[in-house]
């Protein structure tokens, strides 16, 4: 198993593809959703910003 340290504050919500080979994760805030790779060394492969107003995010 590998630990993936994805945000500095709770994960609202995070979501594997049908492959498991990507995990995506959504910040408590709503502001960040990071993508991952779940192979090799679970790198962060992209970062989407939504801007600084906090939002509730209940899915990815």
């Amino acid at each position: 198993p590998r630990v993936i340290h994805a945000h500095t504050n709770e994960l609202a919500a995070m979501a594997l593809n049908h492959a498991a080979t990507l995990l995506a994760t959504a910040s408590k805030r709503g502001t960040l959703i990071r993508v991952w790779s779940t192979t090799g060394l679970c790198e962060k492969l992209f970062e989407f910003r939504r801007g600084s107003d906090t939002a509730d995010i209940h899915c990815i």
